[in-house]
Formats: C-alpha cells, structure tokens, sequence
C-alpha cells in the first residue's frame, strides 16, 4: 500500500465520521474521482480528495476548486449521481469562524466540504 492511498483513506474516514449525512453504500477505490461510493447498482457518488498544505486562505480554496473543475469531465464519465469534491489540510485557524468570510462557491461538484485534519472539523462550502 502507498503512502498516497493510505492517506486518502484516513482523509476518507475522517470525512466519514465528521460528515452525519455520508449515505451508506460500497466503497471503491477508483483514480478520477479518487472513490466511488455505490449507494445502488444505478446510484453512484463520485468523490474527489484533494489537500491544501501551504497558503491557507479563500484565494487558494478557489484556486484548487478551480483546478478541480478543469477535470469535471473526466469525473463525468462514470456517469455519477453526484460528484464531491473533499478539499483538506492541517489549517491552523478554526475553520467554523473561517466559514463567516466566505462568500458561496459556485462549482460544477454537487458538494464541496473542507476538513481540517489538525482539529478534525468540517466545513461545507456548497
């Protein structure tokens, strides 16, 4: 097992336990998006794990969702019900009173959620 994979699922996990609306469903390891959650045989959510680990800041949160985007179409092609996009990093200021200064995100994901490892809190961004 790598390193990349093992952290993708501890980030996975994290997201699971913070996150109370993660629907149940089979789990796939997959490359674009990263997992595939198969919540029925035709109901399937495409999830994208990406990390932030230097400038904190709104500007770099868009910037990585922007880069993401570029790559929407080829998450498209396993055709999923929805795709989520799961941006993460060791954030040294409290997201929850980050969440004040954001203004809506607008993205092609269906849900956008940021998670700070160093204190296991979630943020959705849309």
């Amino acid at each position: 097992m790598n390193n990349k994979f093992e952290k993708e699922i501890e980030v996975l996990n994290v997201f699971r336990k913070l996150y109370p609306h993660f629907p149940k469903g089979k789990l796939v390891k997959w490359e674009s998006p990263d997992f595939l959650l198969k919540i029925t045989p035709k109901k399937t959510i495409g999830i994208e794990l990406t990390s932030i680990f230097s400038d904190f800041s709104f500007q770099e949160i868009k910037n990585t969702i922007y880069r993401k985007e570029d790559k929407i179409s080829i998450y498209q092609k396993i055709k999923p019900f929805q795709l989520w996009l799961v941006i993460y990093g060791n954030f040294e200021p409290n997201i929850v009173s980050f969440a004040d200064n954001i203004t809506p995100v607008r993205s092609n994901f269906s849900k956008i959620f940021l998670i700070n490892l160093s204190g296991y809190k979630l943020l959705m961004l849309k």
